[in-house]
């Protein structure tokens, strides 16, 4: 599963446009994930499951 979040998300297209997969979808999570505590964390780990989940299922 690809991940991302939402400060490189134009250069998360333009590698997959320039890789050849420019459809490819991927979970977008909000920046930082370094420096944020667990709490916050685990919020953005269960919006990606759930993002995954939606590709996965192509809704």
């Amino acid at each position: 599963m690809l991940i991302g979040t939402d400060k490189f998300l134009d250069a998360c297209k333009s590698m997959a446009r320039i890789s050849g997969i420019p459809g490819i979808r991927w979970a977008v999570v909000p920046h930082p994930l370094g420096s944020a505590p667990d709490d916050i964390l685990m919020e953005r780990a269960r919006s990606a499951v759930e993002q995954f989940e939606e590709i996965v299922l192509a809704k």
